[in-house]
């Protein structure tokens, strides 16, 4: 991430200086969609540590596009949720459910139910923190933010904001 989001906004560094004014109104916005940039991986690679690959990564993906739905009727104006969403939605938690108590308890990491459960729910939460950058993301661009200096400050922001985690991880990769 922090290689990424470095290297994402040097490329779109000409973008960035030019979009530098415009950027400086939307502080809150690219401080909520930073930290989402930041969490997201956090939550997304610790839910499949909790519940196995198959299961975190469908409720993280299957959860993105409830919460962006949410976060349309929430802050747009001219978003509404039909009855069809509302089964979708149902459909998809069902689903969820049964695919998080489908696989053989012994299979997880110590096979309780407090396992499966954070597991889903960060899977849920990285679902959330994908939907919230991308949104974030969106709203800046249609603020008139070049579409690479919206990426760029979000992902470098992400970067700084990681930046001290490898005080904790980095020694596996690194030596000190």
């Amino acid at each position: 991430m922090g290689i990424g989001g470095v290297l994402l906004a040097t490329m779109a560094r000409k973008k960035l200086l030019s979009d530098a004014g415009k950027l400086t109104f939307l502080k809150k916005e690219l401080i909520i969609g930073a930290l989402a940039v930041a969490t997201y991986p956090l939550a997304f690679y610790s839910s499949m540590q909790f519940v196995g690959v198959a299961i975190g990564t469908v409720v993280s993906i299957g959860s993105a596009p409830f919460a962006t739905a949410l976060l349309e009727r929430l802050f747009s104006k001219n978003s509404t949720l039909d009855k069809r969403w509302f089964l979708s939605v149902v459909i998809g938690l069902i689903g969820i459910i049964l695919l998080t108590y489908s696989e053989d308890a012994g299979s997880l990491q110590d096979g309780s139910n407090s396992v499966r459960i954070t597991g889903v729910l960060l899977g849920i939460l990285a679902g959330v923190t994908y939907a919230v950058y991308s949104w974030v993301a969106r709203s800046m661009i249609e603020k008139e933010i070049q579409s690479e200096s919206a990426m760029g400050s979000l992902f470098a922001l992400s970067a700084l904001i990681l930046l001290p985690s490898l005080l904790f991880t980095g020694n596996i990769y690194f030596q000190i």
